[in-house]
């Protein structure tokens, strides 16, 4: 099965084709039940944080990835965003969330605020051959993703930009009136160091969106995210802050470069 609004539309289309050529019901249902969407296409993927990279403690509830980034357009943008606000995260655990502390000021000058539930987390890049019109079209994104503000039950916790068309996303979400400590934008995730930088931004329990078109290969992202929450107490990468993320001291969402 898949999730999403725009898949249950896709399965009726389906239905009614097998249905023109007279399939038996039966066997259009057991199609339905059995269907796995191919990878990249809202695949679900968990991801084992084996220690809390952030809190330095022992192993902590998992990420839920849903991969949506085979490529993208405006509708399977909106319709993606869509599913991840229909979606309840995954509560995380009494034994982990008894051992939540407040994050210190090294923590949150380079991570996301620190959350005592899992959060709803959109990764959205660029999305590609859309002509004249490529910077309007994400603007039109960030202010329909800042409309999610509005619905205080559904809430998008964290949303990171990346690449230059997201731009003009980030700017139209800031002139929406999205809080500028839920909004990150980076140019691009070409070096390792970035696609880090994005990892440190999660935290366990996280339902994660990533979406974005094909150019964009964001599937590159997960390997930093499993790297980041099985690495050692000690190692280097928990101890060093990434200056790559900055906070503008404007209220608009941070930028990397």
């Amino acid at each position: 099965s898949m999730a999403g609004e725009h898949n249950a539309l896709n399965a009726l289309a389906a239905i009614a084709v097998a249905r023109r050529f007279n399939v038996d019901e039966a066997k259009i249902a057991d199609a339905l039940s059995s269907f796995c969407p191919p990878q990249m296409r809202l695949e679900v993927r968990p991801v084992a944080c084996q220690r809390d990279a952030h809190m330095g403690h022992g192993a902590a509830d998992p990420i839920t990835l849903l991969l949506d980034c085979y490529n993208a357009n405006p509708d399977s943008m909106l319709g993606a965003i869509r599913t991840l606000l229909a979606i309840t995260p995954p509560k995380r655990s009494a034994k982990f969330a008894s051992r939540t502390r407040q994050p210190s000021a090294a923590d949150t000058a380079h991570t996301a605020p620190q959350s005592t539930g899992a959060r709803r987390v959109a990764i959205l890049a660029d999305m590609y051959e859309l002509g004249p019109t490529a910077d309007e079209l994400h603007s039109q994104l960030g202010r329909a993703t800042g409309q999610s503000l509005s619905d205080e039950r559904q809430p998008l916790d964290l949303i990171v930009l990346i690449g230059e068309h997201m731009r003009h996303a980030a700017d139209a979400l800031h002139a929406s009136g999205w809080p500028s400590d839920r909004a990150v934008h980076l140019t691009s995730i070409e070096s390792s160091e970035h696609r880090e930088a994005v990892a440190r931004l999660l935290r366990p329990g996280d339902l994660v969106l990533l979406k974005g078109s094909r150019r964009m290969e964001l599937e590159r992202l997960v390997p930093a995210m499993e790297s980041h929450f099985s690495a050692k107490p000690n190692s280097p990468e928990l101890n060093t802050a990434f200056p790559a993320i900055q906070t503008a001291a404007k209220p608009q969402p941070a930028k990397v470069t």
